[in-house]
């Protein structure tokens, strides 16, 4: 993915409200005021955040921040903070979803990838269209205040054209070739959350992964092998009815160091299954 319309804006901690010129929005130490606006960073001063009701996401009511709100236009953002002054001083940051501060849900880190947390702080997560996202920025303390650049980035770049189980790709299974079968290589790092639920194949909505269908056969039985080629990621092997709609079966979620991994599901002629290779979290991505 290449970076496109990059925003960086230095962003000071204080007490007191800074001056600021009519091109900077200011941001809101209240949730329910935060700028309704695209990806943009702000300036302006910190009160307490404590409006956060029953959902805090690990913010401490009566610790400084800033909240902003970004609405999703269906693709992958980066939210980056760095330390400008050199205070060294530890940063929390949090992000949540929902139309309002009051119905919002805070991002569990499995839905998002949150890296260098405390120190330099980078969130990258697939904002869905229509879908509204409050980002808050705080010190870990009460007393934790300093300066940083905050950079906020859409990523853009050509998606995985079978990551949704509407789009699968078929792979058609030749009788001739029975005993070598059928090799598919794929990679999921471009691909968007595929959104669907499904508990009995452990199937998360913000997972990421890449979907087959394939035609159930005379032979009644189907075997699918999975080779995981990325280091440190989990994924699972899932079997799936046409349309996604129940699950057949479902792998325990794998590493690099368990595969190959091979399950068989009985077929029956004329029947289509999904196989769906999906990722334990939103950052399980790879070949």
């Amino acid at each position: 993915m290449t970076a496109q319309g990059i925003l960086l804006v230095q962003f000071v901690f204080l007490l007191f409200p800074l001056i600021s010129s009519s091109e900077r929005l200011l941001g809101s130490d209240d949730c329910a005021s935060a700028p309704m606006k695209p990806p943009q960073a702000t300036v302006d001063f910190a009160d307490p955040s404590d409006n956060l009701r029953n959902v805090t996401c690990g913010i401490k009511p009566e610790a400084r921040g800033v909240w902003y709100r970004i609405n999703g236009k269906g693709s992958f953002l980066e939210a980056k903070l760095t330390d400008s002054a050199g205070t060294a001083t530890d940063f929390n940051t949090a992000l949540f979803r929902g139309s309002s501060c009051e119905t919002m849900e805070c991002m569990l880190p499995s839905e998002y990838q949150i890296e260098n947390q405390r120190t330099e702080p980078t969130s990258t997560w697939y904002a869905q269209d229509g879908e509204s996202y409050f980002y808050h920025v705080t010190g870990i303390s009460q007393d934790a205040v300093g300066a940083y650049d905050l950079s906020v980035k859409e990523l853009e770049g050509p998606s995985a054209s079978n990551d949704m189980c509407e789009t699968a790709e078929d792979v058609v299974l030749d009788p001739l070739e029975s005993s070598s079968g059928q090799l598919v290589s794929g990679n999921s790092m471009p691909s968007r959350p595929h959104g669907l639920t499904d508990e009995a194949c452990s199937l998360k909505a913000t997972s990421r992964g890449l979907f087959y269908s394939v035609e159930g056969t005379t032979e009644e039985t189907i075997e699918v092998t999975l080779s995981i080629l990325t280091d440190d990621i989990r994924l699972e092997l899932a079997i799936l009815t046409m349309g996604c709609d129940s699950c057949v079966l479902v792998s325990d979620f794998l590493t690099m160091d368990d595969s190959p991994h091979t399950v068989t599901f009985d077929s029956e002629a004329g029947e289509s299954y999904v196989v769906v290779v999906s990722g334990e979290g939103f950052a399980d991505v790879g070949e």
